[in-house]
């Protein structure tokens, strides 16, 4: 079903959350794919009542050392922190997001929703794989993406303006 929404993506992810009733979202990036067995493996674990949220493992499309390298960067972060980015497929449980007031209406709307969620409850890393298109990062260039995405953390992680409207052109 075809949705238009507000401007921005966790206004328009909250808007889709709206227009459904299930018990589980899942908010998946369109450059992305999944494993065929993840939708499965997202099932079994929320047999578990305990499982609030979470997403999967991260790896972009092309092999390439330098992006297989980021991609084991992301994975390792989440591992180490919990927090889940929004091209990880996030899935949360309805109740659990409507309790945390949706997405918040600002850039890193992923963080933020991720660093709220894990002051309630744990993230879960399911062992399936999201596969993200490596197109955007091969344009901008490995090295230069990563460098992006490390000062929106820096400056996420001191509370500071992102300052990197241009790094997220190409996502909006």
């Amino acid at each position: 079903r075809l949705l238009t929404g507000p401007k921005g993506r966790g206004p328009q992810m909250n808007h889709a959350a709206g227009r459904t009733d299930a018990d589980c979202l899942l908010f998946h990036h369109a450059d992305s794919s999944l494993d065929r067995d993840a939708l499965t493996e997202l099932a079994c674990a929320l047999d578990d009542t305990e499982c609030q949220w979470g997403g999967f493992r991260h790896r972009f499309s092309d092999s390439n050392r330098r992006l297989a390298f980021i991609s084991w960067l992301h994975n390792y972060r989440w591992r180490k922190t919990g927090v889940i980015y929004g091209d990880q497929s996030m899935f949360v449980r309805r109740a659990f997001f409507d309790s945390l007031g949706g997405f918040p209406d600002h850039e890193l709307e992923d963080l933020a929703f991720s660093d709220a969620a894990l002051a309630r409850a744990p993230s879960r890393c399911l062992d399936s794989y999201v596969v993200t298109d490596s197109r955007k990062f091969r344009q901008m260039g490995e090295l230069r993406g990563l460098a992006h995405v490390l000062s929106i953390i820096v400056r996420y992680e001191h509370q500071r303006r992102i300052g990197n409207e241009a790094f997220f052109r190409p996502y909006r």
